[in-house]
């Protein structure tokens, strides 16, 4: 019996992309294939959602308001991040829009780490290793995925643009 029941990075990222396109009708091997994790991996992520309180017991539905609370106050405490070497990647926080259109980020970018990658800016260690592919196949999952990282590693005016942006984007 698995007595872990907290949260992982990559239930966020599972929790991200059902906000992200809720008129999908996703199945586990779709979201595995999306996120670029195992099936069971998300079966797992699910029931911890649902044990979280942050996912209805049918699977369906994302309890926004729960989501919200945690992204904003619990997860940059629980997987914090702090940009690292330079490196070409897919950028994030304030790098992508919809914070990019509004702070200017004096050459300092911020990336995820991958080949594919057209930016070179600080590592930034995605939520999950299948982040960085994820989100160039999915546009609204990586813009919710930069914000969540602005909360992550952003200073006081990116965490708090970032928090007024995922507020307008979870609950619309």
């Amino acid at each position: 019996m698995n007595l872990n029941k907290g949260i992982k990075p990559q239930d966020v990222g599972i929790l991200l992309l059902m906000l992200a396109y809720p008129q999908k009708e996703w199945r586990q091997v779709d979201i595995a294939m999306a996120l670029g994790i195992s099936q069971s991996e998300v079966s797992h992520g699910l029931e911890r959602a649902v044990f979280s309180r942050l996912l209805s017991s049918d699977k369906k539905t994302v309890f926004k308001p729960i989501l919200y609370e945690f992204v904003v106050h619990g997860l940059p405490r629980v997987f914090p991040a702090r940009p690292a070497y330079s490196t070409r990647g897919v950028p994030t926080s304030h790098s992508f829009a919809p914070l990019s259109q509004e702070i200017l980020s004096g050459g300092q970018e911020y990336v995820w780490p991958d080949p594919d990658g057209e930016v070179m800016g600080a590592a930034i260690e995605p939520l999950f290793p299948g982040a960085p592919k994820a989100a160039l196949n999915y546009p609204r999952l990586h813009e919710l995925m930069a914000l969540v990282d602005s909360q992550r590693v952003g200073r006081a005016r990116e965490v708090n643009l970032g928090r007024k942006f995922l507020e307008e984007r979870i609950y619309a």
